[in-house]
C-alpha cells in the first residue's frame, strides 16, 4: 500500500506497477495526460534523467525539464539527458520561469 503523504498536492497519481507501465515507454505520459485531460502541449515534465524519461516524455510530446535540484550528472551525463531537454534547471526557483 503507497503511504498517502501530499496526496492532496496531487491531481492524479499513476504507479507503475499498477498499470503495467513504466519510463520512458510512452504510453506511461499518454495515460497521465488522459486522466488530467490535457494535451501534450499544456505539459511540462520535469525530471532527473533517470530511466530515459525526459526521452519518453519528449516522444510524447511534452515540454521536458532536466532537473538536477537534488543531483548534479557529470559533463558526460549532462550532454546526454540534454538532449530531450527543452529546459535546465538546478532549482525549483528556475522552474517557473518557464511556466
Amino acid at each position: 500500500m503507497i503511504k498517502a503523504i501530499y496526496f492532496d498536492l496531487f491531481f492524479t497519481l499513476i504507479v507503475p506497477a499498477y498499470v503495467g507501465l513504466l519510463k520512458p515507454d510512452r504510453q506511461i505520459y499518454e495515460l497521465a495526460m488522459q486522466r488530467l485531460n490535457v494535451s501534450p502541449e499544456e505539459c511540462l515534465f520535469v525530471g532527473d534523467g533517470g530511466s530515459n524519461e525526459l526521452c519518453g516524455a519528449k516522444t510524447a510530446g511534452m515540454g521536458t525539464v532536466f532537473s538536477e535540484m537534488l543531483e548534479t550528472k557529470n559533463a558526460e551525463q549532462r550532454k546526454s539527458i540534454m538532449k530531450y531537454a527543452d529546459y535546465h534547471i538546478k532549482h525549483i526557483n528556475e522552474l517557473f520561469h518557464y511556466l
